[in-house]
Order: C-alpha cells, then structure tokens, then sequence
C-alpha cells in the first residue's frame, strides 16, 4: 500500500477515499474545515486521539480521555 501511495501520491490517496476499507493501519479523516491551509485544534485534537488509538494495540500504550 505504501508504494501505491508513493507512486501514485495525492491523487491514489484521493482514490483510495471510499472504495478502500479501513483498518487498523488504514483510517481517513476529514478536516473541520477543508477549504482552510493548516489544521485547527479540533483537527489536531482528532488527529492526536487518531495516533493514539492506533498505538494502544501496536506498542501496548494506555491513556485516559
């Protein structure tokens, strides 16, 4: 998968958005605002939770929320 994105960039990101399931290493998400350069705190706030969820069951880390 990594080098399908590699090869094909943006726009194989853009195809994989709802004909690709998501998984646990696979998970898209939309900003607040997408007409907007950069991420807000809520963006990065989902983003941060994101990470984290994908850690727990890989490294074996615990947060609280």
């Amino acid at each position: 998968m990594f080098n399908q994105i590699k090869d094909a960039g943006y726009n194989g990101i853009k195809n994989m958005i709802g004909t690709r399931e998501e998984t646990l290493f696979l998970d898209f998400k939309a900003k607040t605002d997408p007409r907007t350069v950069g991420l807000k705190k809520e963006d990065k706030r989902v983003m941060l939770k994101r990470y984290l969820d994908f850690l727990i069951p890989v490294v074996g880390l615990s947060y609280g929320e």
